[in-house]
């Protein structure tokens, strides 16, 4: 699952608060998953359905994926250097966080189906409050 707390503090009304121009109004995930309003991939503390590449640290809060794992997590259809060479952007990422997103419906992702990405759209719009 995708996390946006790299962002953290960089939200518009944060931004201005601080007296800066912008700040993130909304993130777009592509070729990610989508879950509903408040989804626990696993239960709080524990690593329950987690892959073994997702390194986490309770006590931080945070996942990590390494480079080495970075291939077949993120870019199959990816040459090596360059998979080696986006890795090295690779940041921990919050346990749980709130961000406005969009999704864009990718017809040739490898691990997802259209049909699935309908599925998770409609599951989404269907656990709360949202904006078509």
């Amino acid at each position: 699952m995708t996390g946006g707390t790299t962002l953290e503090g960089l939200d518009k009304k944060s931004c201005l608060a601080r007296g800066l121009n912008g700040g993130v109004v909304r993130l777009i995930y592509i070729t990610a998953f989508l879950v509903p309003e408040g989804f626990q991939h696993s239960a709080y503390g524990t690593r329950d359905n987690m892959l073994p590449e997702m390194k986490t640290n309770f006590e931080a809060g945070i996942v990590t994926v390494l480079p080495e794992d970075a291939k077949e997590m993120f870019c199959q259809d990816l040459d090596d250097a360059t998979v080696a060479e986006l890795s090295k952007d690779l940041r921990p990422h919050s346990l749980g966080s709130y961000w406005c997103t969009t999704y864009i419906i990718c017809t040739k992702d490898r691990p997802t189906t259209v049909s699935t990405e309908h599925y998770l759209i409609d599951t989404a719009k269907a656990s709360g409050a949202h904006k078509n």
